[in-house]
């Protein structure tokens, strides 16, 4: 019952305490949340509500090879869209992304951090405002 109730009051400081120590990062609950809603308003017509694409036309998120390959590129992607081909999981996706210019960088990291642990790409690490602000200053 003790390590029950001291898991309970671990997982409770973890979840409510921001981090990095970063002014503009949230508790990744709340970064969750609000990374869902930005993905389903933003990024779920295309993507789908289950990250798995829409045929031919839109790649998948979920189990993306390209995305785990590339995990740092996407606040760029985000941002400015993509227009080349790409391949993700074998198969090859030539329509244009259009970039998301009406968000900040902090609604940027809540979708990449939502992308990242719904469906486990990336590094484990969670995605920053200043990560995100220097990604995209290094965009090509």
């Amino acid at each position: 019952m003790i390590n029950i109730l001291l898991l309970f009051i671990t997982s409770l400081a973890l979840f409510s305490c921001d981090f990095e120590g970063e002014k503009g990062t949230i508790a990744p609950t709340r970064d969750l949340l609000k990374g869902k809603k930005l993905y389903a308003n933003h990024c779920a017509g295309c993507h789908q509500d289950q990250g798995e694409g829409l045929g031919k036309v839109y790649p998948p998120i979920k189990d993306s090879d390209y995305l785990k390959a590339h995990f740092a590129d996407l606040p760029c992607i985000i941002r400015n869209g993509m227009d080349k081909k790409i391949i993700v999981n074998g198969e090859e996706f030539t329509y244009e992304m259009y970039g998301i210019k009406g968000i900040g960088d902090y609604e940027i990291a809540a979708i990449c951090n939502y992308i990242a642990f719904t469906w486990q790409v990336g590094d484990g690490k969670i995605m920053t405002k200043k990560k995100v602000t220097k990604a995209i200053e290094l965009c090509k």
